[in-house]
């Protein structure tokens, strides 16, 4: 299992400091629709035009995005899954997501930390309840925690490795969990201006970004 001394935040260059917690980088705008590959090319450029760089890995799990970031001495790798849609704790494909992530985090050796992008958000007070680092609510987790055992729809094997685990390592595990809103005009913005800052070594070329609407 591993361990709690890794959890630390990050920061991209830019204004925006990004964090493993819950955060809404919309600020008061409203997200438009897009298609679920443009969505998740859009989160995928945000990210490289930060200090990440997307790599392809047959072992990334039903992670759509796997990133590394090879500014820093690290083995920790970033698995993102993006949902195009106003993403929902009662979701059936989004509970077995995390519960698979959880069973990853738990009983395999990669470090790694786990994040959720989408437009909306249902119900965000229960996800601020469970997913921002400073505010986490323990009832709110176990009732969550509790409603993953009983409606996941995991196989035999994963559901056995689910039971193995307990309420602490899940609780540990939403530490390297962050769950982020963020619409596409919204993203195009943040890559802007993480393109147009000046004399950052860290930063690659900047993707073309190209609008496509659904």
């Amino acid at each position: 299992m591993q361990s709690a001394n890794r959890l630390v935040g990050f920061i991209i260059p830019s204004n925006q400091v990004y964090t493993v917690s819950w955060e809404n980088l919309e600020g008061g705008q409203e997200a438009s629709q897009h298609s679920g590959e443009a969505y998740r090319q859009r989160v995928e450029k945000y990210l490289e035009s930060g200090e990440f760089l997307s790599v392809g890995d047959p072992h990334s799990g039903t992670s759509d995005i796997r990133l590394v970031r090879p500014a820093h001495n690290e083995e920790k790798v970033f698995r993102v899954e993006t949902k195009n849609t106003k993403a929902s704790l009662t979701n059936q494909n989004l509970i077995n997501e995390i519960a698979r992530q959880f069973i990853d985090f738990c009983v395999t050796s990669e470090e790694f930390e786990f994040y959720i992008y989408a437009p909306n958000f249902a119900d965000q007070p229960r996800w601020k309840d469970i997913f921002r680092d400073r505010t986490r609510k323990r009832d709110a987790v176990e009732r969550f925690y509790s409603d993953i055992g009983e409606r996941h729809s995991l196989n035999d094997e994963e559901t056995e490795e689910f039971e193995k685990l307990g309420f602490e390592d899940f609780w540990l595990f939403l530490e390297n969990v962050g769950a982020k809103k963020a619409g596409y005009e919204r993203l195009g913005e943040l890559i802007e201006e993480n393109c147009s800052i000046e004399n950052d070594t860290r930063r690659r070329d900047c993707p073309v970004l190209v609008s496509s609407v659904s």
